[in-house]
């Protein structure tokens, strides 16, 4: 996946979600 300003942000977990294979904010387990 494409290296993002997410990735440098508070919400670097919301990437390993996504890698996890889990939905992100909207799931809002962190």
């Amino acid at each position: 996946m494409p290296i993002t300003a997410e990735r440098f942000s508070p919400f670097g977990d919301v990437i390993a979600a996504k890698q996890a294979g889990m939905t992100t904010m909207n799931e809002g387990r962190f």
